[in-house]
């Protein structure tokens, strides 16, 4: 999920090895169908919270849930 910091840079959280968040500025590109496209600023394997934005700090460590987002 973007978010924006106060200067408006685009942002996503990130979590690492040991579920610790961190922010990490993106570039965007077009938005399709509501979603924007990231074209910078991730790699592969990166981890991002998409739900529960608002509990989540960058430093605080976060219990994951790592259930699918679409269901078969």
């Amino acid at each position: 999920a973007i978010t924006r910091d106060s200067a408006g840079i685009p942002m996503v959280l990130l979590l690492d090895a040991e579920q610790t968040v961190s922010q990490q500025p993106v570039e965007l590109g077009a938005v399709i169908d509501n979603r924007w496209i990231v074209t910078s600023g991730l790699k592969p394997g990166d981890r991002i919270i998409v739900e529960g934005l608002q509990h989540a700090r960058p430093g605080e460590k976060v219990e994951v849930d790592d259930s699918p987002l679409v269901k078969e």
